[in-house]
């Protein structure tokens, strides 16, 4: 059952992620780079907030590990804009490295943590 939450909540952060990283860049006509900015704070707050929800819903929320996976899930995403901007410009899947960069800093705190 444990498995299956995590599943359910992992499509939940892709779902909110992505509504948070796209659809304000897309309604606001945001481009010429500026929409990575949308994206690093939409990504993050999707996949972190839809964490922290769940976390309080499982009741192991703790405030400072939650701040903790906010700061690392804002600066892994900043990182993959990051290698958008220093890499080639070859396609459009690059659009995920900040994506990536957000779920890699929300779950790579959980790694060091005792329990």
């Amino acid at each position: 059952m444990k498995i299956m939450m995590q599943i359910i909540i992992l499509v939940l952060q892709f779902l909110a992620a992505n509504l948070l990283g796209f659809v304000p860049a897309v309604a606001m006509g945001i481009g010429n780079g500026w929409e990575l900015l949308v994206f690093i704070l939409g990504f993050s707050l999707g996949v972190w907030g839809v964490g922290a929800l769940a976390a309080r819903w499982r009741k192991s929320y703790q405030a400072r590990s939650q701040g903790i996976r906010l700061l690392t899930t804002l600066l892994f995403c900043g990182l993959g804009v990051a290698v958008i901007l220093l890499t080639p410009a070859i396609g459009f899947i690059r659009i995920l490295y900040p994506l990536a960069g957000a779920f890699i800093g929300y779950y790579l705190p959980g790694l060091f943590q005792k329990g």
